[in-house]
């Protein structure tokens, strides 16, 4: 028997722009995908000598561990690979990443997955049927097969690797995320698509201090005015001196970009669920 722990982690996006509506129903968009690697998951496998071919135990969030284990995106990136030989699993989840929050929890947990048990399948599993799994179990999927910051585009699937360390350091993030959960198919479905005036590279150019004129999520504006939690968080990190700040994917998570950490200090309003700070 085998035993693997990983420790998927969440993302944000930095801007994001919805171009076109898909003729397959997808919506075609441009973003900066970064990931957050001081808010992961955990994910304790056992592989071989169990009775089931797969059970999965989840803890940290009741409303996910009441559902069918056949909806969870564990289980669907599991299926994908059985036909590859894989041995019996026994998988114990540990939920740390806020669902419906657009940090990528469930995608960053599927794509970790697929990774790591890829190796102990009878039959090779190669980099480009692992990346279509993960594109099949969503659009996200294969930015955490990279994981590294990244310019997304088609579905968010399409990755150019783009360095942002040098950039950010120094700088400290706060990750907000208010009481209240989005459904991403529901805010995409509110979008209307447009042209993009400037590439992503372009806008990413400019110096961090600018990034609020350049820098924008489309879907922040309409979430902003059904939320009002939403509004208020983004408010609370500019009136604690956040230089940028914006919403993470179609939301409900909103984030800043600092240049100390003496906010640390205040208070975060109880209209929040979950609050973060990481060095970058």
């Amino acid at each position: 028997m085998h035993r693997v722990v990983i420790y998927p982690n969440a993302k944000l996006n930095l801007g994001l722009y919805v171009t076109h509506k898909r003729l397959d129903g997808f919506h075609d968009i441009e973003t900066l995908f970064f990931p957050i690697k001081g808010l992961c998951d955990t994910i304790d496998i056992e592989l071989g000598g169990q009775d089931l071919p797969f059970s999965l135990e989840l803890l940290g969030n009741e409303q996910l561990a009441a559902e069918k284990e056949t909806d969870n995106l564990l289980f669907k990136a599991w299926r994908l690979l059985a036909s590859y030989g894989l041995p019996s699993l026994r998988v114990r989840l540990l939920k740390k990443i806020p669902t419906g929050a657009g940090l990528g929890g469930g995608s960053a947990d599927a794509s970790f997955f697929l990774r790591a048990l890829a190796p102990f399948c009878q039959k090779k599993v190669s980099e480009e049927e692992l990346f279509q799994m993960a594109l099949a179990l969503g659009s996200d999927c294969p930015f955490f097969l990279l994981n590294t910051p990244a310019i997304g585009r088609g579905r968010g699937e399409i990755l150019t690797p783009f360095p942002l360390e040098e950039k950010l350091s120094g700088y400290w993030l706060v990750v907000l995320v208010p009481k209240v959960h989005i459904s991403t198919a529901q805010a995409f479905r509110s979008m209307l698509p447009k042209k993009m005036l400037f590439s992503m590279e372009e806008r990413l150019a400019h110096p961090v201090t600018e990034w609020g004129k350049w820098l924008t999520n489309d879907f922040q504006t309409i979430l902003s005015s059904q939320y009002p939690e939403v509004e208020a968080a983004l408010s609370w990190l500019r009136e604690q001196g956040a230089i940028y700040t914006s919403l993470s994917g179609s939301g409900a998570a909103v984030w800043g970009l600092f240049r100390d950490e003496s906010f640390g200090e205040c208070r975060v309003c109880d209209f929040m669920h979950k609050e973060f700070l990481f060095a970058i």
